[in-house]
C-alpha cells in the first residue's frame, strides 16, 4: 500500500487493557516442565512468561514452573534463557482451566567469530540506531523517559535492491519506562520499514517488569501517565466496541470507502458496534468484520481531537474482550494510533 500520510503502521501488539481484565472471568492456571532436548535434564530458572503481561514465572530446580492468574483466551506463552533457543507457542485458555504446557529446549549453537575491539561504534551503526528508535518509541511524549539498555545487540541492514530499513537483535531488547514505571524484555521477531511508503511493521514479544517508585510522588505521576496512555488508544476502542459504549467513552466511528489522502471525496457514514461485532463461540471473543475502512475520532482533554483510521476488510478479525486481536497482522492502522508504539505499551494485565 501506498501512502502520502504520515505513520503507516500494521497493529501489531498495543498493549493496553481496560479495568476487569477478562471482564471477570474466572482466571486459569498454566503449569509445565522445561527440559533440556538432547539429555532431558531439567532447565533451572528459565523465564516462563505469557507475552505482553507482567505474568510469569522462572523454572525450580526440577525445571517446574507454574503461572496463575491467566486471563481466557489465545496468548503466546513463552520459554527463555541463555544458552538455549526461545521457544514460543500460542495457546487458547479456558476459564478456571488448569493447562500443561511442557517445553523441551534445544541448546544454541555458539558461534566463535573474531572480536573486533573499538573506541565508538560505527558512524553508520549509530545513524541507524537513532533512526530505529524514532522508529520503535514512536511520537508520544513519554520518549524522552525511554532507555535501551542493550541497545548494542542490534544490527541493521538496508537492502539497496529492496528499499528496507531492517532492524534485527540476537538477544532481547532490555527497555526501562520511567515514564510509565515499567522495565520490559523485548524479544524482536521483525522489524522492517518501506523506504518508499514509510509504513512500517513490526512484531515483538514483551514481558513486563514494575519498576519500584523511588517516592509517592514518583507513583502517582506512573499512574497518571498509564491513563493517559490508555485513554484513546487502539485498546481503549475495541473495549468501548465490545461493550457497546463508543461515544460514551469519546469516540466518533466512521465507514468510508477510501482513505482520506487517497481520494477527493471521501464520504463518511456512521457505523455502530452492532453492524460490527458478532458472538462466537465462546464468550472471551468477538468476531469483528471492517466492511470498509473505519475513521475514529476520539476527543482528548488535553491533546484535542485524535484521528486514526482502520483497515481489516480482508478477513474477519478475532478480538478478545480484554480489547486486543489474537492476529498481529490482522489490522492495519494509520494517524494518531500508528504513532502509539512503544513508548506507550502497557500490558495487558493493566488495570485502572
Amino acid at each position: 500500500m501506498k501512502s502520502s500520510y504520515p505513520g503507516a503502521i500494521c497493529a501489531v501488539l498495543v498493549l493496553i487493557a481496560l479495568p476487569a481484565y477478562g471482564q471477570s472471568l474466572p482466571p486459569a492456571t498454566i503449569r509445565g516442565v522445561v527440559k533440556d532436548i538432547e539429555n532431558a535434564a531439567p532447565i533451572v530458572s528459565a523465564s516462563v512468561f505469557i507475552a505482553n503481561t507482567t505474568l510469569g514465572d522462572a523454572t525450580d530446580a526440577q525445571g517446574a514452573f507454574e503461572i496463575t492468574r491467566v486471563p481466557p483466551g489465545t496468548h503466546q506463552l513463552v520459554v527463555s534463557i541463555i544458552g538455549y533457543e526461545t521457544q514460543t507457542r500460542s495457546i487458547r485458555v479456558m476459564a478456571a482451566a488448569t493447562d500443561n504446557q511442557n517445553f523441551n529446549l534445544k541448546p544454541k549453537t555458539l558461534e566463535t567469530a573474531t572480536v573486533e575491539v573499538v573506541a565508538e561504534p560505527p558512524r553508520e551503526w549509530r545513524k541507524n540506531l537513532k533512526k530505529f528508535e524514532e522508529l520503535f518509541w514512536g511520537t508520544s511524549r513519554l520518549v524522552t523517559e525511554c532507555k535501551l539498555v542493550n541497545p548494542e545487540v542490534l544490527d541493521f541492514n538496508t537492502p539497496t535492491d529492496e528499499k528496507l530499513f531492517i532492524a534485527r537483535a540476537e538477544q532481547p531488547l532490555d527497555m526501562e519506562n520511567h515514564g510509565l514505571g515499567f522495565r520490559v524484555e523485548i524479544i524482536l521477531l521483525e522489524f522492517k520499514q518501506d523506504l518508499n511508503d514509510e509504513s512500517l511493521r513490526y512484531q515483538v514479544i514483551p514481558h513486563f517488569k514494575a519498576l519500584a517508585p523511588a517516592s509517592d510522588r514518583e507513583e502517582r505521576k506512573w499512574q497518571q501517565n498509564r491513563l493517559h496512555a490508555y485513554r484513546g488508544s487502539l485498546r481503549h476502542f475495541y473495549r468501548a466496541l465490545i461493550a457497546n459504549r463508543l461515544l460514551a467513552e469519546g469516540f466518533r466511528v466512521f465507514r468510508m470507502p477510501a482513505l482520506p489522502w487517497l481520494t477527493d471525496s471521501a464520504e463518511r457514514r456512521p457505523i455502530t458496534s452492532q453492524e460490527l461485532l458478532t458472538e462466537t463461540s465462546v464468550s472471551f471473543e468477538r468476531q469483528l468484520r471492517l466492511p470498509e475502512y473505519l475513521e475514529v475520532r476520539y476527543d482528548d482533554e488535553k491533546e484535542g481531537e485524535q484521528i486514526s483510521w482502520l483497515d481489516g476488510r480482508d478477513n474477519p478479525i478475532t478480538l478478545n474482550i480484554s480489547g486486543y486481536v489474537t492476529g498481529p497482522f490482522d489490522v492495519m492502522v494509520y494517524g494518531y494510533w500508528a504513532g502509539q508504539r512503544v513508548a506507550e505499551m502497557l500490558p495487558r494485565d493493566y488495570e485502572l
